[in-house]
């Protein structure tokens, strides 16, 4: 989920108590720099040359600090803002063990870039025309990306 807040975007994340991204943020005293990038609505564009094909997508990139959320209710916030996001559920409630069942955190970065490509509109006949789009590679509104720690 993403949430822009003054000028900044907040991406909130969870996960399970130990692993190497919890571990690294832990031992940057909970202030880790990181790199991220995401992508979603990709597609296949179909040219008539070789180099007339590429993909449609929505993209960002970027540079924050990733920690890990300590209190209760700012943990809350994050997994219903991820539930409103992904799931299209904004008012779900968390009991308190729920809550801290998992990890949860989240990156605040002031520097990203994000990119949009759409899909070129078919032509009328639809028939092997340059630009025209095939159909998609990844399921609209799948998120795909990393975070480099």
């Amino acid at each position: 989920m993403r949430t822009a807040i003054c000028g900044r975007l907040v991406l909130w994340m969870h996960s399970a108590a130990r692993g190497r991204k919890i571990d690294a943020i832990r031992a940057a005293g909970n202030r880790l720099p990181v790199a991220f990038s995401m992508r979603t609505d990709c597609g296949i564009v179909a040219g008539r040359m070789a180099c007339g094909w590429g993909e449609s997508f929505k993209s960002i990139v970027g540079e924050g600090i990733a920690s890990i959320v300590d209190d209760l209710d700012s943990r809350r916030h994050g997994l219903q803002s991820l539930m409103a996001h992904q799931a299209c559920m904004p008012h779900v409630e968390f009991t308190d063990a729920q809550v801290r069942s998992v990890t949860v955190w989240r990156i605040e970065s002031e520097r990203f870039t994000a990119k949009v490509r759409p899909k070129p509109a078919a032509a009328h006949s639809g028939h092997g025309r340059h630009g025209d789009a095939a159909p998609d590679s990844a399921a609209g509104g799948n998120v795909t990306g990393g975070v480099t720690v």
